[in-house]
């Protein structure tokens, strides 16, 4: 006969494994907003775009809510890290007044892009015009599959 006390355990034990494999880490937000005024716990990222040209990667994310449309456009400098040259930020408000402002990288994750489409991600700290912290995004490392048509620049004289 076994030991009730070591059945009662295994049993607790168990359930506490079962339970725990159903949850993950918590699910953080796409957006944020730094000052706690709007919830966008429900914003999602409807388009991630790409595009390569040799050490330097162009994205743009837009993301979309009940009170959010946000777009970013990002330029990277593929190097071991990888880093965030410039960024801008355009949220359209809903009477259709736009607020804009600078991109500030908190972490940057690349992989590939020799044979295939790029990946990139991280988290990143949205400024506005005056330089404060106002919204944070977090991007899943995720590939590139669509392309974005960047605008050649051409070389100083």
């Amino acid at each position: 006969m076994k030991n009730p006390l070591v059945i009662i355990l295994a049993a607790v034990i168990g359930g506490l494994v079962g339970s725990l494999s159903g949850c993950g880490a918590p699910r953080q937000p796409a957006v944020e907003d730094l000052n706690h005024r709007e919830d966008f716990s429900g914003a999602r990222m409807m388009t991630l775009r790409g595009a390569r040209d040799g050490e330097i990667l162009d994205a743009e994310a837009m993301f979309s809510g009940r009170s959010l449309l946000l777009t970013l456009k990002m330029r990277f400098a593929i190097g071991a890290p990888t880093t965030l040259m410039s960024g801008t930020w355009v949220r359209t408000l809903a009477d259709g007044k736009m607020e804009t402002g600078s991109i500030s990288a908190r972490s940057v994750s690349f992989t590939g892009g020799q044979s295939g489409p790029p990946s990139v991600g991280g988290s990143f700290d949205l400024l506005d015009t005056a330089g404060a912290h106002k919204y944070r995004v977090v991007l899943p490392l995720l590939e590139l599959r669509d392309r974005l048509e960047v605008p050649k620049i051409p070389p100083a004289r």
